[in-house]
């Protein structure tokens, strides 16, 4: 599995294309990752509606969770009250 961008260099790729004006490959080929990674962030940036002054205002913690939602908890099993035997897998409450 590909390794997710920091927040930094996501907060870099949105700089370089809205404040800036560059195209997809030469930003790609300043920051040292691919073309589909630039257009990836480009994208989940403006699906979550944000602007550049969106995220020069937020933490590296609230820009990830505006782009790639919350993290989910680790699933955990536990016992069916139908049956001592039956088991399932429920999220973890927060």
């Amino acid at each position: 599995m590909a390794k997710r961008l920091t927040m930094k260099k996501i907060r870099e790729i949105l700089r370089q294309k809205w404040v800036l004006g560059s195209s997809h490959r030469d930003e790609a080929r300043s920051l040292g990752v691919s073309v589909g990674a630039v257009s990836s962030a480009v994208a989940r940036a403006t699906h979550a509606g944000l602007t550049w002054s969106d995220v020069e205002a937020l933490g590296e913690v609230e820009l990830e969770h505006r782009l790639f939602g919350a993290r989910s908890s680790p699933a955990r099993r536990v016992r069916c009250r139908i049956s001592s035997t039956c088991t399932r897998n429920v999220a973890s409450p927060v």
